[in-house]
């Protein structure tokens, strides 16, 4: 079967198309979207390619969660160590200096599940939890995105911000976050300009991560967030008719 142009979502398939896309699909136009942070060698060696960045954006977050939550002193951080995970665990890594002697970050990494909920449910008072990506634990067991963040919120006495849409009205607060469907409607367009016949190098790549400002009215009520602590552009589900 021969394709006009492929489409890939996150890390791990734009990986299998870097090793395998000639010798699979043929030389074949390749659109990327939910790739995170994007440099520019990633796209070494990858011909015929471009795509959307996915940029979770864990400082504006934990700025976001200091300026709600002023009183703060630990935000503990939940990741996994799957591609997407590890991608994750560096970049905290890099910006853990600059909050130094401002607050404690805490990295619950690679953890099992019996274990993170014991972890969460001990956490209360000056703390909140950051949750990033957790598909599988550190035993190797994988978890459905609304099951686990269902867990997570459902053991925790503080606040659980998100970095991703999905995890939004099963159980976190908000948070500003990467939005699927942009990365799929901007890949999408991409990839029309393609078979309309546009050249691949014409097109660059998308580095603005179209991010929102996402929250649930339900958890706002939970812990007591008023509307005007949260930035003008955000989005409330869940609100009252």
């Amino acid at each position: 079967t021969r394709f006009d142009v492929i489409i890939s979502t996150d890390d791990d398939a734009f990986n299998f198309l870097k090793k395998y896309r000639n010798t699979v699909f043929g030389r074949v136009p390749v659109v990327f979207c939910g790739l995170n942070w994007i440099k520019p060698e990633k796209l070494i060696g990858m011909e015929l390619c471009t795509g959307v960045n996915e940029t979770t954006d864990i400082a504006l977050n934990l700025y976001l969660m200091m300026k709600i939550h002023p009183q703060v002193k630990r935000i503990y951080v939940i990741i996994d160590s799957t591609t997407t995970g590890i991608s994750v665990y560096n970049r905290l890594c890099e910006i853990m200096q600059q909050y130094v002697g401002r607050i404690e970050i805490i990295p619950l990494y690679d953890i099992k599940m019996d274990d993170l909920i014991s972890r969460v449910a001990s956490i209360e008072g000056d703390s909140l939890i950051l949750m990033t990506i957790f598909s599988m634990d550190g035993a190797g067991q994988f978890f459905e995105y609304n099951e686990y963040a269902e867990i997570i919120t459902r053991n925790s006495r503080v606040p659980v911000y998100g970095l991703w849409d999905f995890y939004l009205g099963h159980g976190i607060l908000g948070g500003n976050l990467a939005n699927g469907y942009s990365q799929g409607i901007t890949a999408g367009n991409i990839a029309l300009r393609i078979l309309m016949g546009e050249p691949v190098g014409n097109i660059p790549v998308v580095m603005d991560s179209p991010n929102t400002y996402m929250f649930d009215y339900q958890q706002m009520k939970r812990f007591g967030i008023e509307s005007d602590l949260l930035p003008v552009s955000s989005i409330i589900i869940n609100q009252p008719s």
